[in-house]
């Protein structure tokens, strides 16, 4: 999904960028565009090609030159994990600001791999993200494995660790305090809310109620005897 990016006044007047061809100068922006919150992109060329210019019949050797333009002047820089190509952009939070900013779900280069491809500190490439929302994120994802395997209803991942990530530590530990006595009432999982939809709702918070189609076990008249004494 593409995204609201500034483009400010002295990128047209800077003499590096004016060495790039137009159309790599431009793809730079488009870049930035298709990035996510911390500037990093898939690298697949004929994905960006399509994406960045859709309505240009635009040769795939051809935007690939664009690309090794930015790639020679250290503008960006491709990197695999796991077989996916991804893009990472050069001092991007130096010139985006970016309000709400949305953790990333792409893989982050290694500290090491983008000192050595730079050539300067790491610190000026990292994400500019605080130390206690880095340690909030990643808490985040790791509770949030628990309560995944724990809720069995595996619907719509992506959104529940999206609404889950959002929640407060508070809230969090409220959930694993509840949660096993509503698993306890749906043991049908069709009788079971989506995980996003019971994180959204906030239903830890509500009474639970069995939506379980067992009947009730039927107790003896000896049992009743004993616990009560004689019927009346």
């Amino acid at each position: 999904m593409a995204r609201n990016r500034m483009i400010k006044p002295d990128f047209w007047d800077d003499e590096k960028l004016s060495k790039l061809s137009r159309d790599a100068r431009l793809t730079f922006i488009g870049l930035w565009s298709h990035a996510d919150d911390v500037g990093i992109s898939k690298g697949n060329t004929k994905w960006l090609n399509n994406n960045i210019f859709p309505y240009d019949e635009i040769k795939p050797d051809t935007f690939e030159k664009w690309i090794d333009e930015l790639i020679r002047m250290r503008l960006i820089m491709p990197y695999e994990v796991s077989g996916e190509k991804f893009i990472h952009i050069r001092n991007f939070l130096k010139h985006q600001t970016i309000n709400k900013p949305t953790p990333s779900k792409n893989p982050q280069p290694e500290d090491l791999l983008l000192r050595d491809y730079y050539g300067s500190s790491v610190v000026e490439f990292q994400p500019k993200i605080s130390k206690d929302k880095i340690k909030e994120v990643k808490v985040s994802e790791e509770e949030f494995d628990r309560f995944w395997n724990l809720y069995a209803k595996k619907v719509g991942r992506e959104k529940a660790l999206d609404k889950f990530g959002k929640l407060k530590e508070e809230e969090r530990l409220k959930i694993f305090e509840t949660l096993p006595a509503y698993i306890e009432a749906t043991p049908d999982l069709k009788f079971r809310k989506d995980p996003s939809t019971y994180l959204n709702n906030k239903s830890w918070n509500d009474e639970i109620i069995s939506n379980s189609p067992k009947k009730p076990k039927q107790v003896s008249l000896e049992t009743y005897r004993d616990a009560f004494g004689e019927l009346a």
